[in-house]
Parts: C-alpha cells; structure tokens; sequence
C-alpha cells in the first residue's frame, strides 16, 4: 500500500473509532436507561425520569457528533492540503514552462459547508435512534404481550422477548411483581427474571439501532446496524475531504495551465474493485481540460464509491501530458522508424524490450517487499516507473505500426504512425509479466488485421481498443493526443480464450 493511501486509510480509521466512541457511550446509556423502565413494571416515577434521562443523553450525542464532524472536517482537509503542498515539491516542473498559480489559505466557507454535509448525515443517525427510543416509550406498558411487541420492535427482532409464560393475566400489576422479585432477588426460576437477566446481557452489548441506508436513486435498501453506517460515514467523509482540499490546492496551483490529476491509490478493501479501472488513469477535475473524462463521469461508473481510499494528484505523467497537449513533447532522433517491413519492426521491438524490460526491474527491485500482494506490487514499482526513474532514462520510443483508415477516423487523427515509448513499454512488463517478447512482436499484426476496432468506454473521444481473437486473444489501448498530432500505445494484454 503506497504512503499515501496509508496515511489516508489511518486517518479513516481513527475518525471512525472517534465516532463510534462517542456515539456508544450514550447509546449505551440510552439502553440503560430503557432497561431500567423495563424492569420497574411500568412505576410512572421511574417512566418519567428515564424519558427525561434519554431526551437529555440523546441531545448531548446530538450536539458531541456535530462538533466531532467539524474537527474530522478541520483534520481531512488540512492533511489533503498538505499532502497536496508536499506532492508539488516533488514535481519535476520543468516539463512546463508556464506560470503556475499560488495556494490560497484554507476557505471557511468550504469547510462550513462539508461541516454542514457531514452533520446532515450524524443528525440523521441521532433522529432515528430518538425515533425508535420514542416509539417504544410511547408504549402504555399496561399489558406484557404490547411491551413484548414494542421491544422487538424497537430491537428488530435480534433480542427475542417473550411474554412469561407464569403470567395469566396480561395486568401490568404482575411484570411490576416479576420485576420487584426480580430485584429483590426473591426468585430465581421465574421466566420472566430469567428473560429480564437476558435483556441485560444482550441487549446492552449489542448494536441494535439501525439507520436506512439510501442507493443513488434516494431509495431504502437495507437498515444497517448503526456501527456500520458511522464507519462508513466517518471513512466516506474523511476520504471526500480530503479530495476536496487536494482538488482547491491543486486548481489554484495548476488551473491556469488546465486541471488534470491521476488517479492514485492501493485498497485492500474490496468495495474498491469498482475504481481499478480508474487506477492511474488521468482525469479532468472539472471539464475544464476537453477531451477527458472528468471526475464526476468516472464518479457515475463507480469511482470514490462509499468507503473509498483513491485520491488523485499531479504526477510527472499528467506533467508529461500538458505536454504533448501542447505538442511540445521532445522527441527522439536516433529511434528506428515503421517502413513496412516485418524485420524492421521485430529488431525495433527487440532493442526497445531489453531497455524496458531493464527500466521494470529498476523499478520493481527499489519497491520489492515479500509481504505485498501482487497487485499491491506491480503498483507500486509503476509508480516509482512514473515519478523516481529520470526522465533521461525513460526516453526513446518505436513506431509500433501504422493506423489504417477505420482507426484514423475513429480517432480523428491527423497521423498514422503509432508510438510505444519505453516508458509504456517498462510499465506494461511491470503490469503484465506474462507477456513475452514474441508477444510485443505480434502489436504490428494485430494493428494491421485486428478482429475488430471500438472506442474505449472510459475515453471514446480519444482512445481506441484494437482486439485479436485467437487460441491468444490481445487487447491493445491507442491514444492520440488534444491536437490529434500523435498517437500513442497505452495498454497491451492478453487474455486466454475463456477470458
């Protein structure tokens, strides 16, 4: 897992153990207290003043999570910010020549209004625990079976309560009996001592509140218990705060040269499987920057979902892509260019899959550690790829082959040639070790004769996908640059013939 989306995932974890905190200590009280208006039988004194307990616990929970979320909000965007600060101390920002922007301080009003988001989200856990408190103190616990209802109700059925069987009557005037012998200590074989003694031991351990937890479209799925959803709540909104002080650092340094970020990050967890797609992928912040995806479109198809960790930042990558917007990008002399013969272009692929493969082990000796994932891995040595190995050191490219007609249209390019740099090519080794250096060799064929050609779905302005369906079947990603000057190979794998 990179530094970062470390230290993001700890900062989640302790605002959702601060949470939880502070809304299980009154939660508990309120159980308490429900527990004690249980056992008394009904006695109107006791009634009375463990409603006024409960109305009073439930305002002080009320009141703690909301200044809560004020100090998660203060602690998420000053890191994002700072972390943002320290990411451009970092940037080799010679790649570009024009006047970058200030960092602005911190905007009250920007932090009052995620404040405002979060506590919108806390005061709805709290308004559902003080509805169903409520309801089950509005019972008139002058018959069992209707306080036995009530409780279930009130606990959803995970603490099963039974009326006693030893009660014929359904008389209040016998639970306050079964309840003062009960604390009297006077019986022991009693149903009803027995079924007062497991409320106490269960329902004052378990997490029996539930919050409705609304999809996209506003509509309940599920209640989910009330620990879940503060976790879920305290990570969703640390993480969003976070992006939201990364994306203000970010405008104000770069917005005058566009708003292009990668998209970063090493989850665990498996909710994020949905943003693997987006992993390393540059996006627009805003729209600004045409031709990209923009956050909220890859947001749409499941990016920084509930619970994410992915954030996003400039890199030398997104660096490197101003630019070739700007059609500045230099290039190399000396490389041996596409002229329609096969011995050409194998010797290309040849030389340039030595320095690449050269440039992978570089980068995946300096990350090695024996407890990572795979995947964790092959992450980390692509980013160490992108930001620690020199630039001087990744230059040079081939001619990969040549677009045909369909291709060019679908692209709107102006040219045919295609390139794969050593650095594409470094990182598709890291990526994808299963593929060979015959394999590497087959891209002019499968440009040449692809099955079939369609545009990307995360990018269709400016990506095209080339497939070969055989006993190998290969997918092969192609971008052209804004000015539609040049094309460049991005992704090269293979699938088998199930995949």
């Amino acid at each position: 897992m990179a530094k970062k989306s470390k230290k993001i995932d700890a900062l989640q974890r302790r605002h959702a153990r601060d949470m939880l905190k502070v809304y299980r200590k009154r939660a508990n009280e309120v159980k308490a207290a429900l527990v004690k208006v249980i056992k008394s039988g009904g006695d109107s004194t006791v009634l009375r003043q463990e409603k006024a307990k409960i109305n009073n616990v439930i305002k002080r929970l009320n009141k703690e999570l909301n200044k809560l979320a004020r100090n998660q909000v203060d602690s998420s965007y000053f890191d994002g910010r700072e972390e943002s600060l320290k990411d451009f101390e970092n940037l080799n920002l010679d790649k570009i020549d024009k006047e970058l922007g200030k960092t602005k301080p911190i905007p009250e009003k920007e932090l009052t209004a995620l404040t405002a988001e979060y506590t919108d989200h806390t005061e709805w856990m709290v308004r559902r625990l003080n509805d169903d408190v409520n309801g089950f103190l509005r019972n008139g616990f002058d018959d069992i079976n209707q306080v036995v209802n009530a409780f279930n109700k009130l606990t959803k059925n995970q603490v099963v309560m039974e009326a006693p069987k030893t009660v014929q009557t359904t008389n209040i005037k016998d639970l306050k009996d079964f309840s003062n012998q009960i604390l009297s200590s006077q019986t022991t074989r009693e149903d009803w001592a027995a079924l007062a003694k497991s409320i106490e031991q269960k329902f004052l351990r378990r997490d029996v509140f539930t919050v409705p937890y609304f999809n996209k479209s506003k509509e309940v799925v599920r209640n989910v218990k009330v620990k879940s959803y503060a976790e879920m709540l305290a990570r969703t909104m640390t993480a969003q705060t976070y992006r939201d002080a990364a994306e203000k650092a970010i405008l104000d340094k770069f917005g005058k040269l566009g708003d292009l970020v990668e998209i970063m990050g090493d989850s665990d967890y498996h909710e994020c499987d949905e943003c693997k797609k987006f992993e390393h992928q540059i996006l627009s912040l805003t729209g600004q920057t045409k031709g990209y995806t923009t956050i909220d479109e890859a947001k749409e198809q499941g990016l920084f979902h509930p619970n994410c960790i992915h954030w996003f930042e400039v890199t030398d990558k997104v660096l490197d892509e101003y630019a070739v917007i700007k059609g500045d990008k230099p290039k190399d002399k000396k490389e041996i260019k596409y002229d329609g013969r096969l011995e050409s272009i194998n010797k290309a692929f040849s030389e340039h899959y030595d320095k690449a493969r050269d440039l992978a082990k570089q980068a995946e000796n300096a990350v090695f550690n024996p407890k990572d994932k795979k995947d964790v891995f092959k992450k980390k040595a692509v980013n160490y790829l992108y930001k620690k190995i020199s630039k001087k050191q990744k230059e040079g490219y081939l001619i990969a082959g040549l677009l045909n007609d369909k291709a060019q249209k679908l692209l709107n390019s102006q040219t045919k040639e295609i390139i794969f740099s050593n650095e594409s090519y470094a990182k598709n080794i890291i990526k994808h070790p299963e593929l060979k250096l015959d394999d590497y060799k087959s891209i002019p064929q499968i440009i040449t004769n692809p099955t079939r050609i369609e545009p990307d779905l995360i990018n269709p302005n400016y990506n095209i996908v080339y497939y070969k369906d055989a006993n190998n079947s290969y997918r092969l990603v192609i971008k052209t640059t804004k000015d539609r000057k040049e094309n460049y190979i991005t992704s090269f794998r293979k699938y088998t013939s199930n995949k």
